[in-house]
């Protein structure tokens, strides 16, 4: 082979450089002859090796590619320019594609990325070129691809010229399909190779896809399919790119999804039944399964439900032909009864999405009529679950595994009947043991079942059985599917697959409880499966059973059983042939061993079944951004439906602790001589297994794994005894194998040319080294701090072996590697750096063998149906380097130290980038704390992101490990006892690394983050210093504000899912008020895009859930945008209803109705259409009758629009109404006059916000939780009055005016107040309350337990607790006063004179008759303890009959009453006399006066229009506050402030003042004599006298208002009350 030399590339160079034209299609020539054949390899490794020596910041050489190919371009450019009117050589074209392929052939590159320092070049070439040179297309859409399949290279692309080449490629599409049938044959394949490239395009974008093109590309795509009538490669290609265009950017379609679907189902739906394309049916399962979770609005989603669910079902039903020759029915068994193919996969997974929206509950009255299909749904999987059809028993499969927690239980239990029923016959069909794909897949749905059904059921199980029938059931089927395997079984014993299945399932059945009366008849266990254990589901099933169920029968019978199967599962110990033993099998095997010898399977929790489902190749199935995780970023494929979009993001991840493992007694004779016997089997096997380190590394590994169980086993089933001899023996040999396998490392590591791989190339010593690691056997030990010799020597060990692989890492660094080692790339569990990791890359390759590629041509473009975007694929000893790294980091949990130092060096001398980035994750994902310093890890993302010039993709990088860091920071500072991260003084020291943590974030953002993935990390990140250093997260909280008018509809969604839960946690409420401003402009915009609307409203949700503060306005702001954007309206109501939910509400609408009064003034303030308000009345009121709803709303609505004088809505309101409106303000003149005179008299606050009023006065107090009475006027009376003062007084009121006291008693609030004091030498009343608060009576009250040994008295019904002589206790003992605690004492007696009063309030309410009694006045003071005791005491005595309430201004009764009679008590001389209300802070409103000083400090002051009018239904009373630090006492009590609690917070409580008579010094001076004069009192209430005074009052309104606006000086205000004055009474006239 020719050599190329420097002499050769610098001729090429002189060629290319001449400024003639001949001289320079020479060089052309000359250069393509030495990139075809074998010389171009020569020329590749030459140019690679001078290209890889080029430094970051150094301009390259001519002997380098990126010299060439920048020349290449200049000579192509010239030669454009230079012959305008003959196209240009085709060969230039072809030259540059060849070169640009040979400069990234992975075989000749030397360094990684070598065109980097000319990529910018080169795209902006392609462009110019492409869209001047129609001719030189097809060869640079050969470049494009390559170039766009590298990550760092594609990044670097502009976004002008992504979305040019974009349009560019759609419209020559567009101008294809339209001249098609004209179109020669030649320009098929180049629409192919369009069509191609543009996937590639849509495939690979340099970020996210931008917005501005969106609305051309999906009309580009509409017309092309509107003239696709034919199958073929061209049309699969044409379904990728729609494909994958969905996928990049179909979350930001919107309704743009809609007319894309609508131009394709043609298509779609006429070639899916009929196609022998295997890839096209593939596109059209994945174009189905991605639009589905488009759509929004049940309009969409139930048509194209209904078009899918006909297709799926004839698929399943027909065997419908997939490729020629080939039926669904007619796969390899292989697929059927294994992991499914990807095409299965795909069709199963969407025909589990179809069925599911099928299936669920139409919410929608629209769509009553749609119901119909869901029961046909129902119907069609139950009668295919009869047939007996693997497809069908599949599907069903999926659905439950996918959607099963989501879907009705009455339905999955009616499912479960008909999967029995076919059980039944599949089993007694002889043809079943022929072709048992059907029974398989029927035993895993019934798996899939068993675990939904779990039982007991929860209470909130939404269903329309009740919770017993559901139980019984679910309970009778499994009873009756577990009699029909144990009939069927023993048919089946040879056929491994069924038997595996069954057995599965069974023991998931025992272990789960679900079927009570589980028993295994002596001849099953006689079958070969068990006397010889030969598979993993028969260890399991044997591990659950005998650990779940004790002795039956004879005990002989059973220790001989147990002692069978125990030898039968130790025999599968074989350390001379370890190989032999799986992952599976090493757990399995002690666990059911100590299952049989003690009853106990401690090992069964770590068990994992080896699961059938592989992850989607076409879709990663998240159902929403609620599933996040800290390392990995959830799928690109989000579902937008109403029902996943409405789930708030509420709580904090809750730590799952693991489940106790199942263990049962079992009898002594026959537990301890199998666990000797199974003891000395262990023992001896190890001692007679000389060469127990003899075997390869991964079998030692497995050895090793194996021992560590059982001696975890044995560590659990002796905890109190200590260690067998048989442990220490076996910690021993676990010692000596640890340090077989360090050498076994050290040794091979030196000869890695002639093994090739320390690790075997299938990943599977790999893998035993890792389940090794993270076995139970090191978890017990960590989490008890067990610490001996033995295990001290384990420990020691294992570091040895952490050392060992950190220099055997440093050995394979230096070792240099052939490119042609033949060792193919293994696929690592590693974290990806990339941004956007498509959520297709893993899909199966669709080979396209009918693209003919020119015989000269390098562009293998082995057409991918999905083109993985893996930027780089991994040689030899970078894969092998990351594996070390990813096996040491395992190590972390047992030495964190050790492991983060080793990593650490590592890092330091590592040249290569990728490896570089993992170990830098590896080291922020697993930094031990306090022990290391954090300095030099920040330091090393500092730098890590100064190095080169790939600044975007190391963005991406550098935020991921910032994430992972904070992420275990912050895990730190939450498992921390004293709140405080556990890092050194020096590093904390002035939050230094926190600030260049953040700075580092900061500069990240400003670099740019272009694809949504990195931008969503970046909220999460602020997120997480929001908890962990507030001042920095002030820095950065700009950005992400920022980010709620994101382009990308994910950023925002997630941001709007996200960030709450982190401030509120805070208390940053201005945050809050922030985002609410920010939501606010996006609303008040205008017409706006759906998306925009969708996640403002859910930011709005949050918001309303996280501050109190901006609760109201976040809830009116929803409503207003489901009014004036109808589209949003599904989602609003989902959202309310969820946010109820969480505050603990009944319903929606008990929730809006107490912010009822609020949202509706801040409606018609902001000016908000009525008419709109009518439209989403459903949201408020359950009732569909508009003049209900508007009736319900007058006492709000009529008083404000009066205040605004809007005519036009007020008529608008009578017409709904079907009154005229001055009927209608006659009805509502009370709340309307009020309101006005309130205004009139006090102003407005500064925002003019409406207020509140208070309509409830008796209420009850049940449960922590206060339930206003609505009780009716006309049935008041009669009532018992219960005044509890310093003594008590009993009064029977008959009726307004009629009334009597009946009884009293003189111990009440006196005696407590009294005796306390000389008791416990309290100083105040309210001191005595506190210390009741604290106090236990049952040290001083005789309780009827202290008589009865604890027990109750049921037979009289007394329970133990009852108090059965108050201070009964302090006669027994001989104790003096101030050994009791005076809390105990106030308690006791609190008690006492309660139960007396309670009981005398029952015996008069019972003499008279009445079931109604009303309690008040000082004692009670607002106490919830008191309201509680009454009330049980009221109940218990009267058995239910009677009923106690409580009034809320039960302070004020003494004193009105008083105030009402002043007469008779000697103050009638009092003729004028003025009240006053004073307030606990300032003056009522703005600008009002204060009249005497405050009697209290609150944090603002409330205006009195807003807290007057504001929700009349709401149940806060207007109470005067506590003290700080006090539970009310001497105030009122401090309500809760969510749910169907008492609502009261700072910025909502109405303060009401104090009511003081002022006596004034002089009498109404026109008054003859003062003291005969007597008002005359009307009845307004009467008819006639209304209608008169009215009449009155209208006449002399306008010289009434004149003399009032002169009083006030003729100001603008004072007009301006007139003028609502006269409004008002002309309306009423």
């Amino acid at each position: 082979m020719l050599m190329a030399t420097s002499r050769d590339v610098r001729e090429i160079i002189s060629k290319l450089s001449s400024e003639k034209t001949k001289t320079r299609e020479e060089g052309i020539r000359l250069l393509n002859s030495w990139l075809e054949g074998e010389k171009s390899i020569s020329l590749g490794c030459l140019l690679s090796k001078k290209t890889s020596s080029i430094q970051p910041d150094e301009i390259p050489h001519e002997e380098s590619w990126p010299f060439l190919l920048t020349l290449l371009t200049k000579c192509i450019a010239l030669e454009i320019s230079s012959n305008k009117k003959r196209p240009p050589k085709l060969l230039l074209a072809k030259t540059l594609r060849m070169a640009v392929q040979c400069a990234e052939d992975s075989k000749l590159s030397v360094g990684q990325l070598p065109l980097l320092s000319v990529i910018k070049l080169l795209f902006t070439h392609v462009w110019e070129v492409v869209m001047s040179v129609p001719l030189f297309q097809l060869e640079y859409s050969g470049i494009l691809r390559h170039l766009l399949s590298v990550e760092e290279y594609r990044c670097q692309m502009r976004s002008r010229i992504y979305s040019g080449l974009v349009l560019l490629y759609l419209n020559k599409l567009v101008s294809t399909v339209v001249l098609k049938g004209s179109l020669p044959s030649s320009s098929k394949e180049e629409e192919f190779r369009c069509a191609l490239t543009l996937h590639v395009l849509l495939e690979n974008p340099p970020g996210d896809f931008p917005d501005y093109i969106r609305e051309d590309v999906v009309e580009a795509f509409t017309k092309i399919f509107s003239y696709i009538r034919e199958e073929g490669k061209f049309s699969r290609k044409l379904m990728e790119c729609i494909n994958s265009y969905l996928i990049k950017d179909g979350p930001n379609l919107g309704d743009l999804a809609t007319k894309v679907h609508s131009a394709i189902q043609d298509f779609l739906f006429r070639f899916w039944l009929t196609t022998h394309d295997r890839g096209l049916k593939v596109s059209f399962i994945f174009y189905a399964t991605v639009q589905l979770k488009f759509c929004r609005s049940d309009i969409e989603e139930i048509a194209l439900v209904d078009q899918l669910v006909d297709v799926i079902a004839k698929e399943l039903d027909q065997c419908t032909p997939i490729s020629i020759g080939m039926a669904w029915s007619d796969g390899s068994r292989d697929d059927k009864l294994g992991p499914l193919g990807s095409l299965y996969q795909v069709l199963m997974e969407l025909a589990a999405a179809v069925f599911y929206r099928s299936c669920k509950e139409r919410r929608n009255s629209l769509h009553q009529g749609k119901r119909l299909k869901m029961i046909d749904c129902i119907d069609r999987i139950k009668d295919g679950l009869m047939k007996g059809s693997w497809l069908w028993n599949c599907a069903l499969c999926y659905l439950a595994r996918i959607y099963g927690c989501r879907l009705d239980k009455s339905l999955l239990v009616y499912w479960v009947e008909a999967a029995s029923e076919s059980l039944l016959r599949l089993l007694n069909n002889p043809n079943t043991l022929h072709s048992y794909e059907a029974l398989v897949w029927l035993l895993r749905a019934l798996q899939q079942f068993s675990s939904l059904l779990l039982p007991p059921f929860e209470r909130f199980i939404q269903t329309p059985m009740k919770q017993d029938q559901v139980t019984m059931f679910a309970q009778k089927n499994w009873a009756s599917i577990w009699m029909y395997l144990m009939q069927g079984i023993p048919a089946f014993s040879n056929v491994s697959p069924v038997v595996d299945v069954a057995l599965t399932l069974l023991g998931n059945m025992v272990l789960r409880g679900q079927v009570g009366g589980a028993f295994v008849p002596h001849d099953m266990w006689d079958l070969r499966m068990f006397k010889h254990m030969s598979s993993s589901p028969a260890l399991y099933f044997t591990a659950c059973y005998f650990s779940t169920k004790g002795v039956q029968g004879d005990i002989r019978d059973a220790y001989y059983l147990r002692k069978n199967l125990l030898r039968a599962a130790l025999d599968l110990v074989n350390l001379k042939e370890p190989n032999l033993l799986t992952e599976q099998t090493i757990l399995l095997i002690p666990a059911a061993s100590y299952a049989l010898a003690t009853g106990c399977s401690y090992l069964l929790p770590f068990y994992k079944e080896v699961s059938i489902f592989s992850e989607s190749p076409l879709l990663k199935e998240k159902l929403s951004l609620e599933n996040y995780n800290q390392d990995i970023l959830v799928a690109e494929v989000l579902e937008c439906s109403v029902e996943t979009l409405s789930i708030l993001q509420i709580n904090s991840p809750v730590k799952l602790n693991m489940k106790d493992h199942p263990g049962i007694r079992i009898p002594r004779q026959i537990h301890e001589p199998l666990l000797h016997e199974m003891e000395d089997y262990i023992s001896g096997l190890v001692d007679s297994n000389e060469d127990i380190d003899k075997p390869v590394l991964g079998s030692q590994i497995s050895c090793c794994s194996l021992l560590c169980n059982f001696v975890y086993c044995s560590l659990m089933a002796r905890p109190r005894e200590g260690r067998s001899m048989c442990s220490n023996k076996l910690l021993i040999n676990i010692v000596m194998l640890i340090d077989h396998i360090a050498n076994a490392v050290d040794e091979n590591c030196h000869e890695i040319h002639s093994h090739g791989c320390l690790f075997d190339a299938s990943g599977s010593t790999f893998s035993s080294l890792l389940s090794f690691i993270t076995g139970p056997f090191f978890g017990l030990i960590m989490d008890r701090k067990i610490a001996d010799s033995e295990l001290i020597g384990v420990f020691q060990s294992v570091e040895k072996l952490i050392v060992i692989l950190g220099r055997s890492f440093s050995v394979i660094s230096n070792l240099k590697f052939s490119h042609h080692s033949g060792m193919d790339a293994q696929t690592l569990q590693l974290p990806t750096f990339q941004e956007s990791s498509s959520a297709v890359e893993s899909t199966v390759r669709v080979i396209d063998i009918d693209l003919d590629v020119d015989d000269g041509s390098k562009d293998a473009d082995s057409i991918t149906s999905l083109r993985s975007s893996s930027s780089i694929a991994y040689c030899y000893p970078v894969q092998h380097k990351l594996r070390f790294v990813a096996v040491i980091s395992a190590f972390s949990s047992l030495s964190p130290v050790l492991v983060w130092e080793t990593l650490y060096d590592l890092l330091t001398s590592e040249n290569d980038a990728k490896v570089s980035e993992c170990i830098l994750y590896s080291l922020c994902k697993y930094f031990p704390g306090s022990t290391v310093s954090i300095s030099s890890l920040v330091n090393l993302l500092h730098g890590s992101l100064e190095q080169g010039a790939l600044k975007i993709p190391k963005c991406a990088n550098i935020l991921t490990c910032v994430h992972v860091l904070l992420g275990k920071l912050l895990s730190r500072y939450s498992n921390s006892e004293n709140g405080n991260i556990d890092l050194s003084v020096e590093d904390m020291a002035l939050g230094e690394n926190f600030s260049l943590l953040g700075s580092l974030v900061e500069k990240v953002s400003e670099i740019g983050l272009p694809f949504w993935a990195g931008r969503v990390k970046l909220i999460d990140c602020i997120c997480n210093f929001v908890l962990l250093e507030p001042r920095i997260a002030q820095i950065l909280i700009g950005r992400l504000l920022g980010m709620l008018s994101d382009l990308d509809y994910r950023v925002r969604l997630f941001f709007s899912k996200k960030a709450w839960h982190s401030f509120s946690y805070l208390g940053c409420s201005n945050f809050g008020v922030e985002l609410v401003r920010a939501s606010n402009e996006v609303l008040d915009l205008g017409v706006q895009s759906v998306l925009s609307i969708e996640t403002a409203v859910i930011t709005l949700a949050h918001l309303a859930y996280f501050s109190e503060k901006v609760e109201v306005k976040a809830v009116f702001m929803m409503c207003a945008a489901a009014a004036t954007f109808p589209v949003q309206r599904k989602l609003v109501a989902a959202l309310l209803d969820d946010l109820s939910k969480h505050l603990q509400y009944d319903s929606r609408t008990k929730y809006l109705e107490e912010l009822l009064g609020s949202i509706l003034a801040r409606w018609i303030d902001c000016e908000v259409s009525l008419t709109g308000l009518l439209e989403v009345q459903s949201l408020f009121f359950t009732s569909s009758d508009a003049q209900l709803f508007v009736r319900y709303c007058c006492p709000w609505l009529l008083p404000v629009l009066f205040l605004r004088g809007n005519i036009q809505s007020l008529e608008l309101i009578s017409e709904v109404a079907k009154q005229p409106l001055p009927l209608l303000v006659k009805e509502f003149f009370v709340p309307i006059f009020a309101v006005c005179m309130a205004v009139y008299c006090n102003g407005k606050d500064d925002e003019g916000n409406s207020g509140k009023a208070i309509r409830h006065e008796a209420f009850t107090h049940m449960e922590g939780r206060k339930e206003f009475m609505q009780i009716d006027q006309h049935d008041l009376f009669p009532y018992l009055l219960v005044n509890v003062g310093s003594g008590v007084s009993i009064i029977k009121v008959d009726g307004d005016g009629k009334f009597q006291r009946v009884s009293g008693t003189n111990v009440g609030g006196g005696t407590y107040w009294g005796l306390g004091r000389l008791l416990t030498k309290c100083k105040s009343f309210d001191e005595l309350l506190e210390l009741s608060q604290k106090g236990d009576n049952s040290n001083i009250d005789m309780l009827v337990g202290d008589i009865y040994g604890g027990m109750d008295y049921s037979k009289i019904g007394l329970s133990a607790s009852t108090i059965a002589s108050s201070f009964g206790k302090t006669i027994s003992k001989s104790k003096e006063l101030s050994e009791y605690r005076p809390e105990d004492i106030s308690l006791s007696l609190l008690r006492m004179i309660s139960y007396n009063i309670g009981q005398i309030s029952y015996l008069n309410a019972l003499q008279y008759g009445l079931k109604r009694i009303f309690l008040e006045d000082f004692f009670i003071r607002g106490h919830a303890y008191r309201w509680t005791l009454y009330l049980f005491l009221v109940h218990f005595w009267s058995k239910g009959q009677a009923q106690a309430m409580f009034l809320r201004h039960e302070g004020f009764l003494g004193a009105l009453g008083a105030f009402m009679s002043y007469e008779k008590h000697g103050f009638d001389d009092l003729m004028v006399h003025q009240l006053v209300e004073r307030f606990p802070m300032g003056a009522p409103c703005v600008g009002g006066k204060i009249n005497g000083p405050p009697l209290g400090d609150l944090n603002e002051k409330i205006s009195w229009i807003e807290k007057f009018i504001q929700k009349g239904t709401e149940i806060t009373a207007p109470v005067p506050m506590a003290p700080p630090g006090t539970t009310g006492v001497g105030g009122f009590e401090r309500p809760s402030s969510r749910g169907n609690t008492l609502r009261s917070d700072a910025s909502a409580t109405l303060n009401i003042g104090v009511l003081h008579l002022v006596p004034s010094l002089e009498v109404f001076p026109l008054l003859a004599d003062p003291k005969k004069y007597e008002p005359n009192t009307v009845d307004l209430l009467d008819h006639s006298e209304s209608e008169y005074w009215f009449t009155v009052l209208s006449e002399h309104m306008p010289d009434l208002v004149d003399k009032a606006v002169a009083s006030e000086g003729g100001t603008d205000d004072a007009k301006k009350g007139g003028g609502i004055c006269s409004c008002l009474f002309s309306s009423s006239s």
